[in-house]
């Protein structure tokens, strides 16, 4: 399955621009494998909705001729939803806090972003 996706609020200085367009594919889909149709699909990752806002930290595709394919992964997403941050993955979600306030969410992503900096 392949989404397009508009960048809203980059979250490293490598990520795309706001406003610039990403295609991210969710690990599945359908195909035949001889002669019989066969589909694939990780149940504990959570579809995603359309319209909704999700923070992503998506795998980039390498063999693609340029940066703007990404696959998405069960422990990478976090939909937004009246100020938290709720992750994609079901066994998350469904722990004792399963979401946090999305400005705590990234102070400590960007600070641990920070940190990996540094220490390098």
């Amino acid at each position: 399955m392949l989404f397009a996706w508009t960048i809203f609020c980059p979250i490293t200085p490598t990520s795309s621009p706001p406003g610039d367009k990403i295609h991210v594919s969710r690990p599945g889909g359908s195909g035949v494998v001889d002669g019989v149709s066969v589909r694939a699909v990780d149940p504990r990752f959570e579809l995603f909705r359309l319209g909704e806002k999700y923070v992503l930290f998506p795998r980039t595709i390498s063999d693609t001729q340029n940066n703007h394919a990404h696959q998405a992964t069960a422990l990478g997403t976090w939909r937004i939803e009246n100020g938290k941050v709720i992750p994609s993955l079901r066994e998350l979600n469904s722990a004792a806090e399963p979401s946090m306030d999305l400005n705590e969410f990234l102070y400590k992503i960007q600070s641990a972003i920070q940190f990996l900096r540094s220490s390098h």
